[in-house]
C-alpha cells in the first residue's frame, strides 16, 4: 500500500467507528430511556406508573433524573441518524436520504426540548406557555419519527431481503402518529383532557400512564430493531437496501 493511500484508509476506518458508534446509539438510547423510566417511576414516593405519565417524572426533588433522561437520549438518538445517513448514504437517493435522516434527527430534538422544558402539574390550565412548549416537544418526538418509520417502510418493502423489515416499519410508524396526534387532540382540542387517552402533560384515565409507556416503548422498539439490522448487516459483510 502507498503512503498516500494512508489517509484515505484512516478516514475509512474513522467513518466506519463512527458509523457503529452512530448505530449502538440506537440500540442503547431507547433501553436506557426506559430502563431510567422503570427505576425512577418505582422509587419516586407517590408516583404511579399506571396513571401517570413519563413527562411526570421530571416533577419534584429528584425531576432532574428525568429531564437528564430525556436529554441524553435526545442526543443518542441524533448520533443514530448521524450513523443511519452513513450506512444508508452509499446506495440512497438524496431526497430520501436527507429527509428520514432529518426526521430521526428532529424526533432527538424533541427529546431535548421534553427535558429542558418541565411539565405543569396535573390539572393546571392548557394555556401556560411551559404546557404548550412541552406538548409540542412531546409531538416533535413522535410525529417525525412515524414519518421516518413510513419512509424506511416505504423503501425496503420494495427491496429484496428486507420486505419484512418494511412492512415491520411501516406498522410501527402507526405507534407514534397515534401519539402525536393524540396527544395534539387531548391538549387542543377537547374541552376535558383529562379523559382523553393519550397525552403528555395531563391528567389521565385510570390507565393513562400504562398506555403512555406502551406506546412509547412500541415507538422506541423500532429504533433498537432497525440499528440491529444494520449493525448484523455490517457483521455478516452484507450490502444495504438497494446494492447489488
Amino acid at each position: 500500500m502507498s503512503d498516500s493511500a494512508t489517509p484515505v484508509v484512516a478516514t475509512s476506518s474513522r467513518r466506519q467507528l463512527i458509523m457503529r458508534l452512530g448505530l449502538w446509539a440506537g440500540i442503547v438510547g431507547p433501553v436506557f430511556f426506559l430502563v431510567v423510566v422503570l427505576l425512577d417511576g418505582w422509587l419516586t414516593p407517590g408516583y404511579s406508573a399506571m396513571t401517570e405519565v413519563i413527562s411526570f417524572l421530571e416533577r419534584g426533588p429528584t425531576g432532574w433524573i428525568q429531564s437528564l433522561n430525556f436529554i441524553l437520549t435526545g442526543l443518542l438518538f441524533i448520533l443514530f441518524a448521524y450513523g443511519f445517513f452513513l450506512w444508508m448514504r452509499p446506495r440512497s437517493s438524496s431526497w430520501w436520504l436527507y429527509g428520514t435522516t432529518a426526521l430521526i434527527a428532529l424526533s432527538g430534538v424533541g427529546m431535548i426540548i421534553a427535558g429542558a422544558i418541565l411539565p405543569e402539574a396535573p390539572g393546571t390550565s392548557q394555556l401556560t406557555v411551559r404546557y404548550v412548549l412541552h406538548t409540542i416537544a412531546f409531538t416533535v418526538v413522535f410525529l417525525p419519527l412515524g414519518l421516518a418509520c413510513f419512509l424506511v417502510g416505504g423503501k425496503f418493502i420494495r427491496t429484496p431481503g428486507w420486505r419484512i423489515h418494511g412492512v415491520y416499519s411501516l406498522l410501527a410508524g402507526v405507534f407514534p402518529m397515534f401519539a402525536a396526534l393524540g396527544n395534539l387532540y387531548s391538549s387542543f382540542v377537547v374541552e376535558d383532557a383529562s379523559s382523553a387517552l393519550v397525552s403528555a402533560t395531563t391528567s389521565q384515565p385510570a390507565n393513562g400512564g400504562l398506555v403512555n409507556r406502551i406506546i412509547v416503548a412500541a415507538a422506541f422498539a423500532w429504533y433498537v430493531i432497525l440499528a440491529s439490522r444494520l449493525l448484523l448487516r455490517i457483521r455478516g459483510g452484507r450490502n444495504a437496501p438497494g446494492q447489488a
